[in-house]
């Protein structure tokens, strides 16, 4: 046991998959989008909403509006701040962005929103997995 105190461990370079550069030039672009908008609405609270988030400046971060399903029920509070419900976005936010940040279920919200007469101009759809498994 004493020897591997002086045994330092080397790895080689890991090779990234294709699928893995292209999810990764995925999220940049998804990151830069973010940074680029004045005003705008993530949809969705979950572990995407959260990953992309954890790629942000906490100035960037503070100004995003989040919107969720689950404040329609009720009172809703996602990093410090109120949960839209998504009724408010035809109203008082007309003229935010709107990000939706699920990469499973933005088909469906997109369908819910346009039902809800959001303008599709407005909606940009998250196809790639924010979040690392890992963590």
């Amino acid at each position: 046991y004493a020897v591997l105190d002086n045994i330092t461990p080397e790895f080689e370079p890991v090779e990234i998959s294709g699928a893995a550069k292209k999810d990764k030039k995925e999220i940049d672009s998804i990151v830069r989008f973010v940074r680029s908008q004045e005003k705008l609405i993530l949809y969705g609270i979950g572990k995407d909403c959260s990953g992309l988030l954890e790629r942000l400046a906490i100035a960037e971060q503070a100004r995003i509006l989040f919107c969720d399903k689950k404040a329609a029920q009720g009172e809703c509070m996602f990093f410090g701040q109120r949960v839209l419900a998504p009724q408010e976005l035809c109203d008082k936010y007309q003229e935010y962005n709107i990000l939706i940040t699920s990469s499973m279920y933005g088909s469906g919200i997109l369908r819910e929103l346009k039902d809800l007469g959001v303008s599709s101009d407005r909606i940009t759809c998250n196809t790639v997995q924010l979040w690392e498994s890992g963590r």
